[in-house]
């Protein structure tokens, strides 16, 4: 009997032995075929290919030739810092009760209220000063500024905001003579002395007609002094300008004298050729929009009658 117990606990212990031996030759087969398994994965898989630049990969599906196409950017937003720049001569620009206003000014502001835009800071400076800014730096706006051939190809051009008349005007003081010599003739009037703004169109205009007496003040109210004070025998000024002298200071009136017309000129905002000429556009584009409007500012300022305003 004993013998029989210990046989059959040999045989279990002989049988678990022997399922133990299975199970981990059966796991450590599987582990192997798997790796097995892996191994074949990797040599079959075609080589990695070192990754290429996202930039370098677009450019060869572009083949070089075709740039990547530019984000539209609102590129008329104040951010530019489009630097503006006036000067004081009424009526385009002056101050009135310590607020700076005129008809450029005011079509200024309509401007940027069509292009949904805010305010932007205005520099009154002298009038050469503004002209040397315009022609060197890269974001400057001037005006307002006469448009004619010589100057043409250096700007761009906005407007017109209104059209000028140039004119001479004579210190009644002079002798009779003198202003009889400067009426009968426009050749003998630019053999007087001239007061002229520095830079501005006048001196120009004047130069081409043979005047070499000229005397060039910093504004308007300088050249008026100097006509004012007998140091000049006549005043070279927009005809609006010199209503506007007149209008501040009444008893001038019988002082002075219309002699002669020297042009008609439109004035203009003028930019810098660098300013991105889609910006200028859009401009022009908003003036263009503000026809009845810019009317009625030229109307106000004396610029057109109220019966030549066409529709």
């Amino acid at each position: 009997m004993f013998r029989w117990i210990a046989f059959v606990g040999c045989s279990f212990v002989k049988c678990s032995i022997g399922l133990s031996l299975l199970a981990t030759s059966y796991f450590v087969s599987a582990g192997a075929n798997a790796q097995l398994h892996q191994l074949a994965l990797e040599v079959l898989a075609p080589p990695k290919l070192p990754a290429q630049p996202l930039e370098q990969k677009h450019l060869k599906q572009r083949d070089l030739k075709q740039k990547p196409p530019e984000i539209n950017v609102d590129r008329t937003r104040p951010d530019l810092s489009l630097n503006f720049y006036t000067e004081v001569y009424p009526p385009s620009s002056f101050y009135q009760h310590g607020k700076l206003s005129g008809i450029s000014i005011e079509a200024l502001h309509l401007i940027w209220q069509e292009l949904g835009q805010q305010a932007q800071p205005i520099q009154v400076i002298p009038w050469a000063r503004g002209y040397r800014s315009l022609q060197n730096e890269a974001n400057a706006v001037l005006f307002a500024t006469s448009r004619y051939q010589a100057r043409e190809h250096l700007f761009q051009w906005v407007g017109p905001i209104f059209t000028a008349r140039y004119i001479l005007v004579a210190n009644n003081t002079l002798a009779d003579t003198s202003l009889s010599d400067i009426s009968a003739g426009e050749e003998l009037a630019y053999q007087h002395s001239i007061a002229v703004i520095r830079d501005d169109i006048t001196k120009v205009l004047l130069h081409k007609k043979g005047a070499k007496h000229l005397f060039e003040a910093a504004d308007m109210k300088h050249a008026e002094s100097l006509l004012a004070n007998q140091r000049v025998d006549l005043l070279a000024i927009s005809e609006s300008g010199f209503n506007a002298v007149l209008k501040q200071a009444p008893e001038k009136a019988h002082q002075y004298k219309v002699v002669s017309l020297l042009a008609e000129i439109g004035d203009y905002f003028a930019f810098n050729k660098q300013v991105p000429k889609e910006i200028v556009s859009q401009y022009q584009k908003a003036f263009d929009a503000l026809t009845p409007e810019l009317n009625q500012l030229r109307i106000k300022y004396g610029f057109l009658k109220q019966t030549s305003v066409g529709k």
